[in-house]
């Protein structure tokens, strides 16, 4: 009732295979992949070395402090996320994969 046999399948496996393997790839969608792949790295290189954000700190403690701002990097996460989490007393797993899954996600 609609299940295919062996038979069919393998040779539809045959024609599948028969059809992707006479692709070729061509010198233009090399030169675009590079390309592309270059264009990634140019626009991934401002976003490391470029602040993501600034914190400003205001209030009553901000006056007792030598900096009201801080500015956090994308290489700063990571870093931020071990620090407090073994000032907190977390269990190192879990820090380990809040951190990966940071570095991961951003």
């Amino acid at each position: 009732l609609g299940v295919p046999t062996n038979e069919n399948t393998d040779t539809q496996l045959d024609q599948n295979l028969a059809i992707t393997s006479s692709r070729h790839i061509t010198l233009l969608q090399i030169v675009v992949a590079w390309e592309f792949g270059l264009l990634a790295i140019l626009l991934w290189i401002p976003s490391v070395t470029l602040p993501l954000f600034e914190v400003t700190y205001t209030g009553f403690a901000s006056s007792f402090m030598p900096s009201t701002t801080n500015t956090v990097y994308f290489l700063q996460i990571p870093k931020l996320i071990w620090l407090n989490g073994t000032a907190a007393n977390t269990s190192m797993v879990w820090i380990l994969l809040c951190t990966i899954t940071s570095v991961i996600h951003v």
